[in-house]
């Protein structure tokens, strides 16, 4: 129990380890576009400045009179500053205070490069007014001695503004789906777990329960043959009881061992099914008639209705399935009662019907008769040797087959087992 217990643990540890790989993989994905959106945010919001910027900055790679440099840009937006060789403000083309006050950040080494970049100034202390500018410095030739470096101003407060409100947005909804990432990723990864749990869960409950079924009649063997051990000078004759019942339970503990390896194979899928033509309808006549001298003894009786249906599945593999059907309809119907046994065509499909009038299935266990090791009455299943496997078994062979196999409440008492087949020509 308690490495039942540290397994699922583990599950669930496995389970929060694909939930934190899974918000990795969508933080990291959230960057990458972050990334990738404000690149190509600069890009589309500062090329048309850039463009003019550098196109106005082309007029300086020639020499210039003082009065062509120092001429007003067409664009309103834009404005120049002149600078000396040691960084000094020298004159603005627009006369405005503005551009001086960024005389205090100039660098001498700045003024050697001639790259864009975007300025911040504030234009008025008292209330922090920030202007932002796409800058350019430029080493210029003019007719003046005092004059070395021209810095074109692109102002681009709107670029700025709403660059900043599309990332602002952007962020807002990285947010947001992040937080439904989270969700998503539980939910990805409670799904990607479920499969594996519950066949982990019916794996443990098959093994615990096949260990119990094996262990009684293993009990009963051992315990029958210390007695006839204990007693070494009894005759065989003596000891026959004891024989028989270690025999009974070695059958029974050998068609459990068979059953349970059918079904180990048909979970891995390594059963195959030899197909060839058939007459269904001579396949039950055939798998009754030993049935019907047992009914006979114990004062039931068998009525089969069979049209004559021909098609293509595997003999054995049927011949199984209605053993268990009938052999279940014989165990649990009364004395004087009846099992029908009819086989038709519905709707293109083959319809085979095995009804009882015995004590039936309650209704809260009828879902569950196909599951494994499930017996409704477990006293009466030990008396005629049944383990729970049979319905399991056969509704595997079924579904191998296509098909389907389900349970009714039959009229007025008793049990109503309806297998529907694909016919195959």
């Amino acid at each position: 129990m308690k490495k039942n217990k540290s397994i699922l643990e583990s599950v669930k540890k496995q389970k929060l380890t694909f939930v934190a790989y899974n918000l990795i993989a969508y933080l990291i994905i959230f960057i990458a576009l972050g990334i990738f959106a404000v690149v190509s945010i600069d890009n589309i919001f500062y090329k048309s400045a850039t463009d003019t910027v550098m196109d106005y900055a082309q007029m300086f790679n020639q020499p210039l009179s003082f009065p062509q440099a120092v001429a007003r840009p067409r664009d309103p937006r834009m404005q120049i500053s002149f600078y000396d060789g040691g960084g000094d403000w020298v004159i603005n083309a627009v006369g405005t205070q503005l551009i001086q006050d960024e005389i205090d950040v100039f660098v001498l080494d700045r003024l050697q490069q001639e790259t864009l970049s975007i300025t911040l100034i504030v234009q008025d202390e008292t209330i922090t007014n920030e202007v932002n500018y796409l800058t350019i410095l430029k080493r210029v030739d003019i007719e003046r001695d005092d004059i070395q470096y021209a810095k074109i101003y692109m102002n681009v407060d709107g670029e700025v503004t709403v660059r900043n409100e599309i990332i602002k947005v952007y962020v807002i909804c990285v947010a947001v789906m992040f937080v439904f990432s989270v969700f998503a990723s539980y939910l990805l990864s409670n799904n990607t777990m479920k499969p594996i749990v519950n066949s982990l869960e019916k794996q443990m409950t098959f093994v615990g329960d096949a260990s119990h079924e094996l262990r009684t009649p293993l009990a009963i063997v051992q315990s029958k043959l210390e007695n006839i051990m204990t007693d070494s000078d009894k005759t065989v004759y003596e000891v026959a009881d004891d024989l028989a019942v270690s025999l009974k339970e070695l059958s029974r503990l050998t068609k459990l061992t068979s059953d349970l390896l059918m079904l180990a194979r048909s979970d891995n899928e390594n059963i195959n099914l030899d197909m060839e033509t058939v007459r269904l309808d001579a396949l039950i006549k055939e798998t009754i008639e030993p049935f019907v001298e047992l009914a006979n003894l114990q004062n039931k009786k068998f009525v089969y209705q069979v049209d004559p249906i021909t098609t293509k599945i595997d003999k054995n593999k049927m011949n199984q399935v209605l053993i268990i059907l009938l052999d279940n309809a014989l165990a649990y119907t009364n004395e004087e009662d009846c099992i029908n046994i009819s086989l038709h065509l519905d709707n293109n499909d083959i319809q085979i019907v095995v009804e009882d009038t015995g004590i039936g299935i309650s209704d809260e266990n009828r879902n569950r008769i196909f599951e494994r090791f499930f017996r409704e009455d477990r006293a009466r299943s030990r008396i005629t040797g049944g383990n729970g496997l049979g319905l399991s078994i056969a509704k595997t062979l079924i579904q191998l087959h296509h098909g389907k196999i389900l349970v009714e409440k039959n009229n007025p008492k008793g049990s109503r087992f309806i297998i529907n087949l694909p016919k195959i020509k």
